[in-house]
């Protein structure tokens, strides 16, 4: 029986099978956005950025317009979800952080060069 192992790549937005005899083979292109069922750690964008006060989540494209119309008609609403997005960003959301937390979960320690 083949088993694979799924791989991610957000650079090229590819994805990479590698099966138990170690053949890699590159997927069908699969959209950024994941069902939770393909990666279950995912958990939508509230996992990441306070909806409301940091970004506006909107379920289809009438919602979408009308908030960004109601964006456009109040600049200091757009200017502040836009402050405090960058914000958390740059708080929490950087490579750095992200490289801090592969090195942390394989269980290999962080560098004192980047522990921050």
């Amino acid at each position: 029986m083949e088993s694979s192992q799924v791989v991610p790549s957000r650079r090229s937005e590819s994805v990479y099978s590698v099966t138990a005899e170690g053949a890699v083979t590159r997927e069908a292109a699969q959209p950024h956005l994941q069902a939770i069922e393909y990666n279950p750690l995912h958990g939508g964008i509230e996992r990441w950025f306070e909806p409301g006060s940091e970004l506006l989540v909107v379920e289809n494209a009438d919602q979408a317009t009308d908030a960004y119309a109601r964006l456009l008609d109040d600049p200091a609403q757009a200017e502040e979800l836009g402050r405090a997005a960058r914000e958390r960003a740059l708080d929490e959301h950087t490579f750095l952080h992200r490289a801090r937390r592969v090195l942390d979960l394989l269980g290999l320690g962080v560098p004192e060069a980047v522990r921050g």
